[in-house]
C-alpha cells in the first residue's frame, strides 16, 4: 500500500514540478528590457527675499536606483549647488533634467529616486532627506526648495 502512495505521489508529482520549473525559465526568458525616462523639476518654493535669507545656500543631491527585490544598484546620481537659495529659479522656470536608464527589466525592476537638501545658513546646517519614490515610466519629480 505505502509503495503504491509513493508511485502516485511520484506520477503527480513530477509533471507538476516540471510545470513550475518550466514557467520560472519562460518567465526570465520573456522578461523584457526598456529604457525608462525620469525626469526632475528644480525650484524654490518660497520667495527667499527677505535678508535672512542673504546668507542662506542650499545644496541638493539626487540618486536614482534600479530596484529588482533586495537587490539596488545606483544608476545615476548628481549633486547641485550649494547655491544661495535666492539664485534658484522660481517653479516656472525651473530647472529640468531628464535622464534615460536603459535596460530596466520589466516587471521585475523598478526605479527609486532620492534626495537630500542641505541648507547652509551662516555654517549652521540642516538636511532633509526625502524618498525613496518609486517612479513609473515616464518618471517626473519636483524638487522644491
Amino acid at each position: 500500500m505505502a509503495k503504491r502512495l509513493l508511485g502516485w505521489m511520484l506520477i503527480l508529482g513530477l509533471p507538476l514540478i516540471g510545470i513550475a520549473a518550466y514557467k520560472t525559465v519562460k518567465e526570465s526568458f520573456l522578461s523584457v528590457r526598456v529604457d525608462k525616462s525620469v525626469s526632475f523639476n528644480l525650484y524654490k518654493g518660497n520667495d527667499y527675499a527677505s535678508k535672512i535669507y542673504d546668507s542662506t545656500e542650499a545644496e541638493i543631491e539626487i540618486t536614482v536606483e534600479k530596484v529588482n527585490g533586495k537587490n539596488r544598484s545606483p544608476v545615476w546620481d548628481t549633486t547641485l549647488g550649494p547655491q544661495l537659495l535666492k539664485k534658484y529659479p522660481s517653479p516656472e522656470k525651473a530647472l529640468a533634467k531628464t535622464i534615460i536608464v536603459p535596460a530596466v527589466l520589466e516587471g521585475k525592476e523598478h526605479l527609486e529616486v532620492r534626495y537630500v537638501i542641505t541648507y547652509n545658513s551662516k555654517g549652521n546646517i540642516l538636511q532633509i532627506q526625502n524618498g525613496p519614490y518609486i517612479l513609473n515610466d515616464p518618471g517626473e519629480l519636483n524638487v522644491n526648495l
